[in-house]
This record gives structure tokens, sequence and C-alpha cells, in this order.
């Protein structure tokens, strides 16, 4: 009696079960590797064209230049980093940035001390004022920052008179030199900023409050059930992102080298209005 079931046909065979579930896996692997680096990868081919392109770009002093210039904009995105966690969002911080360094230029004059404690104290207090008013008036966040935003802008144009003064660094003091050393060829300011960085993943990794950070910015009313202090940690996120905001403008204070000496540049000649204009002023 003959078989009923026919010969399976000479082929290739399925694969396994296991097989495809693992090279289904490597794809889904090679998939997020390319979505978390692919800037990455950009960014490194974007510097090897331009070295080719651009002979002075592939130096070592402009490699020098460039990590200085970046971590200043590093210290700011950490803060930055922190508030965007726990849900929210600074605009406030490039105004921050700039009123940090007026106020560290200004405070030069008297020392290192004044010129980093300064910035530290105003930019910090800022930055307290937003969180309170997002944690416990309930504002948004936009709304705050923005109108932040627009207030260190008015203190910066007040403290040197819509841009009329500027204030100078001393050359050869000791706050020039913590913007201007180096230690081992790499910029203070790139040392900083990697020691804030280490500082920040031990805190959101290793510390309940980088957790609690997490648990805020995933669900705001399952935090407070679980009885964490939801304001008290909005209103830390954004004093800390002010208060690095602040930093960051004043290590930038510091690489500005004076052409003249130590001081108050004086004022800029007011400009003449033509005939016309004044007429219409009539």
């Amino acid at each position: 009696m003959k078989s009923l079931t026919t010969p399976r046909s000479a082929g290739a065979a399925p694969e396994p079960p296991a097989v495809a579930a693992a090279r289904a896996g490597d794809r889904r692997r090679l998939a997020v590797l390319v979505q978390r680096q692919g800037v990455l990868a950009v960014l490194l081919l974007l510097v090897l064209v331009s070295s080719f392109v651009f002979p002075s770009f592939g130096t070592l002093d402009n490699a020098r230049n460039v990590t200085v210039q970046a971590s200043f904009l590093a210290i700011v995105a950490l803060g930055m980093t922190l508030v965007v966690i726990t849900g929210g969002i600074d605009l406030s911080v490039g105004s921050v940035f700039a009123l940090g360094g007026v106020l560290a230029a200004w405070a030069s004059q008297y020392g290192m001390l004044p010129a980093l404690l300064l910035p530290l104290a105003v930019c910090g207090l800022l930055g307290t004022v937003h969180g309170l008013l997002i944690a416990r008036a309930g504002m948004a966040p936009f709304i705050v920052t923005l109108a932040g935003l627009l207030a260190a802008r008015g203190l910066l144009l007040a403290l040197t008179d819509e841009g009329a003064d500027t204030y100078l660094v001393p050359h050869g003091s000791a706050f020039a030199e913590l913007g201007q050393g180096t230690v081992a060829g790499f910029g203070h300011p790139v040392l900083i900023a990697l020691v804030l960085f280490a500082a920040g993943g031990l805190v959101l990794q290793r510390t309940s409050f980088g957790q609690s950070l997490f648990a805020v910015g995933g669900s705001p009313d399952a935090a407070t059930l679980m009885g964490l202090p939801v304001a008290r940690t909005r209103v830390l996120v954004y004093t800390i992102s002010g208060l690095l905001a602040g930093f960051a403008g004043a290590l930038n204070a510091g690489p500005c080298r004076p052409q003249r000496a130590p001081g108050r540049r004086p004022r800029r000649p007011p400009r003449r209005r033509s005939r016309r204009a004044a007429c219409r002023r009539r």
C-alpha cells in the first residue's frame, strides 16, 4: 500500500524557530543602535570630511578651542537635562548664561570669589523663582521660563546700559586663569564639565534624588502617592538649572582677553538722529 504523504521537495530546509528569533533580535538591536548612535556617526563623518576640506580644522589647537567652547554649552545642557527628566522645560538658560557672564565680568575687579558667587546667587535665585511658580503656583513651565528669559535679558541690558558699557576681566587674574588655564593640554572648562557630568551621572543612577526625578517625570500623581516631594523636586531642578547656566556664563567670561585696562570701557557716543526723524517726533 502506497503512502499518502507527499515527499518533501528538495530545497532549503526552513529555519528553526530559535534561529529565526535570534536573527530578528539582531535586527532589532541593530535598529536601536542606529537610532541611538546615528547622530554620533554623522558627527564623525562630518569631522572626517571637514578635516580633508579645511586643513586647519583637524589641528590640535582647533580641537582644543572647540572643546572649550562646547564645555560651556555642556554645563548648561546638564542642568537642562534634569529639568527635561522631570517633564519640564527651561527657555531662560540662554539669557541666564549671558547674565552670568556679565555679572562675573563686573565682579571680577573685586576678586575671583565675588566673580563666581555673584552670578551663582543671582542666577540661582532666578531659577528658584521659576521652580516656585511652576511647582507651587501650578503655572506652565513654558510661560514661566519665557518670562524669566525676558527678565534676565532686561537685567542684562540694564547692567550694560543697553550694551553701551562693557565690563572687562582683569588680565592675568585668578578668574581669568580659571577660564584660560590648561591642565595636561585640556582647558579648565573642559575638565570642570567632565567632573560635573560624572557627578550628574552618579546622582541620576546612584541616589534616591536621581530616581525621584525619573518618577516625577514619569507620573507626578503616582510620585505623590509614593510619598515623593514632587514640588520640592521641581524647585530644586530649576534652581540647579539656573545655577549651572550662571556658572557656565561665568566661566565663559574668563577666556575674554581685554585689549584695554581692566574696569569699565567708556560709553559709546550717542547716535545722531537725522533731521527728518526729529521732525517726525515733533
